[in-house]
């Protein structure tokens, strides 16, 4: 193992060989996390030797060696694993495309003998007869392997069945007398001649898949059908083609995939969908678990459990006559990792699925699941909104899904939030230190409103350029990972001034806050030195893809690409392979959390503790009213006393003025790491503006306006008139509005200014082309003009938000407005005219 820590303190060392004395005796760099766990696993097999194979639906087979907890993938193929069989200390497997190969030694290598087979056929069951003649059941029927023209040599020999219907065969077993039986998709058929020539034995009259076969120690056979249950055929009634319908109800019009039979009387019927039973009596049938096997159940018998394959992973169970199953085992493929404060997020399952971890990868659980599609990303905010890239459905259309408070229901629920068509891909969803929720597209960066969650368009990069992920430095500056280079807008993502990396598609980077910043590109690995630097590659590394790039909190570097993982000390040290602990995965990205950087792989998440772990409590969080004073946070650690680091928004600055700060306390101390994130918001308080100038004015030629003043006093405004900030000059009716523009306090005042002519005192002609009557009102109001065609009404409150709006596909010259909904009072009247000319006007409600 790398040293990266230089001691000072011996109880720390000493601590910190405790803490790590595991890894350290494994000797491995990456020491795997339990789960997530969940594979679908087809197929499944426990050897003599102790040794477990599990077949997925995605054409994988893993393998775990005899007293070891490490998973491989040792093959990979295109179709899903049907069947993994152990005869004669050889391992066989095959799958849904015609793959039939052979292991010799334990599933380290494979060679293939499906040569003369019909070409991707399924190849459903494996077996050997009394004379160890191997057979296979596929969708054409069943083959036996005979001695091939050569020595060592082999060829398949179809041995068909008399029938009229297809010879798709699903299951095939043979009993303790040498006779050998095949359900297929109409019928069971048998051999009394070593699977030469077969009978019919039963079942035909009605389509009704066969799927599994097992037998007993008295010669007894089981059959499990896809819908009329569980039969049986007992070796010793003289009758050898009845079959008795067991089980009554219980399995009548349900899948049975599974039926195994273990210590020659424990019978497991395995229902697709519904669970595992168990009986030894074939009448008394209880439910073991509600898991969907497939791959059925076997017995350890090294360690004495017993082991379920189900399509939601592996579990286990003492063996004997009760049971209590726990999932164990197999991780999932693990494609991307994202955190929220100390909770781990792992995407799996082919990106369907996203996973949680608060203890480090000790125990997780489901969180979301893409029953339409696929996740693309994931993000959390303070106040517990969750925001989930989605895509998928009839069109393959993106949307991201939120898990928010929903008025309607009066709770948090998952919610959609649609996209411009000109979105098709939600790669990355962003929380910024202030709170702001980004996502990045291929058509932009986006803005989900932090209260209305409304989606808009902030920014468009370019023409065709994809944003992949984002970053964030303090100062507004943000950092946009896309398919044509890397992209740095100073300004909250408004304007992009910066781009390095000019076509060449960037997968991830890591940002220290010099602007500093390693990136993994589809081209190698690159350092940029600052805002002006140009780009370097790094690490004497091929030109090939790299996934991600990673900066610990002690200044430690991590990258995946070039099909490894590569270490630094730090940026001034030689980059070195770093795969101990996940020799032969596949690698995709890297996360740090905590004292842990952690990576995935195609069987599950691992980890590299890299310094000792240190608890950060943040206290003095929460919302607050502006008073004027500093508001800080404070930390407290366990061990106690350690030095904290504090920033808000990412500045060591305590907040004073009104706003929303993010506030992220690190240890600095060069043993321990650790971590703690929180918000403080510091909400406006009000204040008062007294206008004067409101009421008649004269008209002079020149911009007339009103003045304001605050208290407090100076404090900034926003006067419109009409919701415009221009003075008006001309005669007419404005109705003015000023509020205050300041990050710690609110406020607004608004009344009516009235341009008047200066010799007849009368307003603008065209003011008085309208009629709005009657006033006050009650339910309806009627709007007439004698001047021009009306677009648009709209109607706001006292305040100007907004209540209703009517546009008119033609205008027109009258309109009935139904303001029956509204409470009594004051509510402010826009009309937008043809010629756009905005009219505004005050009415009266009663009640």
């Amino acid at each position: 193992m790398i040293s990266i820590l230089r001691f000072k303190r011996p109880l720390a060392i000493l601590l910190l060989i405790t803490a790590s004395v595991s890894l350290q005796a494994q000797g491995d760099f990456w020491t795997k996390t339990q789960g997530p766990y969940g594979v679908n696993l087809w197929a499944a097999l426990v050897t003599s030797n102790g040794t477990y194979f599990g077949g997925s639906g995605n054409g994988k087979i893993f393998r775990k060696l005899p007293g070891k907890d490490r998973w491989d993938v040792v093959l990979t193929t295109t179709g899903t694993i049907l069947s993994i069989a152990e005869y004669n200390s050889t391992i066989y497997a095959s799958d849904a495309d015609g793959m039939l190969v052979t292991s010799t030694d334990n599933g380290n290598s494979w060679q293939s003998i499906a040569t003369g087979l019909p070409e991707a056929t399924q190849i459903r069951s494996i077996a050997l007869n009394d004379n160890g003649n191997l057979f296979i059941g596929t969708g054409d029927g069943v083959y036996k392997r005979v001695a091939g023209a050569s020595p060592g040599t082999f060829s398949w020999e179809h041995k068909p069945f008399p029938t009229q219907y297809g010879m798709f065969t699903f299951s095939i077993c043979n009993n303790k007398h040498g006779v050998m039986y095949a359900g297929t998709g109409r019928g069971i058929y048998r051999s009394d001649n070593q699977g030469d020539t077969w009978t019919l034995s039963a079942m035909d009259e009605t389509a009704n898949s066969i799927m599994s076969l097992a037998t007993n120690d008295k010669g007894d056979v089981y059959a499990g059908t896809a819908e009329q249950g569980l039969f049986i055929n007992y070796a010793d009634d003289g009758q050898d083609n009845t079959w008795v319908s067991i089980g009554g109800d219980v399995f009548v019009g349900k899948q049975i995939r599974r039926v195994t039979v273990l210590g020659g009387s424990k019978v497991f019927v395995s229902i697709a969908g519904s669970g595992t039973y168990y009986s030894n009596t074939d009448t008394a049938w209880k439910l073991l678990i509600a898991q969907d096997s497939r791959a059925g159940i076997f017995h350890d018998q090294v360690t004495g459990q017993l082991v379920m394959a189900t399509l939601n992973g592996l579990w286990t169970s003492p063996y004997g006559d009760t049971f209590s199953f726990s999932q164990v085992g197999l991780p999932m493929d693990i494609s991307f990792l994202s955190s929220y404060q100390s909770k781990l997020i792992a995407m799996a399952d082919g990106n369907t699925r996203l996973f949680e971890t608060a203890d480090r990868g000790n125990t997780w659980t489901h969180i979301f699941s893409n029953s339409e599609g696929s996740v693309t990303c994931y993000a959390e905010k303070d106040n517990g909104d969750k925001f989930v890239g989605c895509t998928g459905g009839f069109n393959n259309s993106p949307w991201v899904s939120a898990y928010i408070y929903l008025d309607g229901i009066g709770k948090r629920d998952w919610f959609s939030l649609g996209f411009p068509a000109s979105v098709t891909s939600i790669n990355t969803v962003y929380i910024t230190s202030k709170d702001s929720i980004y996502a990045g597209t291929n058509a932009g960066l986006f803005r989900i409103h932090t209260k209305t969650y409304e989606v808009s368009l902030v920014s468009k990069i370019a023409s065709g350029v994809n944003i992949r992920s984002l970053a964030e430095l303090p100062g507004g500056y943000l950092y946009a990972a896309t398919n044509d280079g890397l992209y740095i807008s100073a300004d909250n993502g408004l304007h992009w001034t910066v781009q390095k990396l000019d076509n060449i598609t960037i997968n991830d980077l890591a940002l220290r806050s010099e602007h500093q910043a390693y990136v993994a590109t589809s081209a190698g690995l690159y350092f940029i030195n600052g805002l002006a630097a140009e780009p370097v590659a790094v690490g004497g590394f091929n030109k090939g893809l790299f996934t991600d790039v990673a900066w610990d909190d002690r200044g430690h570097l991590y990258a995946v690409g070039d099909k490894s993982v590569y270490y630094a000390v730090d940026q001034n040290s030689s980059w070195q392979t770093q795969i101990s602990g996940v020799e032969n995965y596949d690698y995709a990205r890297l996360h740090v959390m905590g004292n842990d950087v952690y990576l995935s792989t195609n069987v599950g998440v691992h980890k590299h503790t890299f310094a000792l772990p240190a608890q950060v409590t943040l206290s003095g969080l929460g919302t607050f009213n502006y008073n004027g004073q500093p508001r800080a946070a404070t930390a407290t650690t366990v061990p106690a006393g350690l030095t904290v680091n504090i920033l808000y928004n990412g500045k060591p600055d305590v907040p004073v003025e009104g706003g929303s700060y993010q506030v992220i306390a690190s240890i600095d101390d060069p043993l321990y790491v650790g971590k703690a994130e929180g918000r403080i918001t510091l909400e406006k308080i009000a204040a008062e503006i007294t206008l004067t100038g409101l009421g008649n004015r004269t008209y002079n030629g020149s911009p007339i306006f009103v003045t304001a003043q605050t208290i407090p006093a100076g404090l900034p405004l926003i006067i419109t008139y009409n919701e415009k900030t221009a003075q008006p000059t001309e005669i007419g009716e404005y109705y003015v509005r000023a509020v205050i523009d300041h990050p710690s306090y609110k406020g607004e005042a608004a009344g009516d200014m009235i341009i008047q002519d200066a010799v007849m005192g009368t307003e603008k002609t065209t003011e008085h082309a309208w009629m709005i009557y009657p006033v006050p009102a009650h339910s309806i109001v009627v709007i007439e003009s004698n001047h021009e065609a009306m677009r648009s009404i709209a109607l706001y409150d006292v305040m100007g938000r907004p209540l209703q709006q009517v546009n008119f596909n033609k205008p027109v010259t009258s309109h009935h407005l139904d303001v029956s909904q509204f409470p009594a009072g004051t509510l402010l009247m826009k009309i937008v005219t043809d010629k756009n000319e905005q009219i505004i006007r005050k009415i009266q409600i009663v009640r």
